[in-house]
């Protein structure tokens, strides 16, 4: 996203006090991302390619929130 990376967009919506449950797809397969995410409470993150069976689990989590 140009300007604005997903972690400040989160970080922009819990500011605004709206609880989105979140699912993060990224091309950077870092367990530093990935922890970033899990504390900042997302649902799940994802490494691009996804497999498309996470990628159902992780939204149906997400919808039940």
């Amino acid at each position: 996203m140009p300007g604005m990376d997903g972690f400040e967009l989160y970080a922009l919506l819990q500011a605004s006090g709206r609880s989105v449950p979140t699912v993060f797809i990224s091309a950077h397969d870092d367990e530093g991302y990935k922890e970033r995410a899990q504390s900042a409470g997302a649902i799940a993150y994802l490494d691009k390619p996804c497999d498309s069976s996470l990628l159902h689990d992780a939204i149906d989590q997400a919808l039940a929130t």
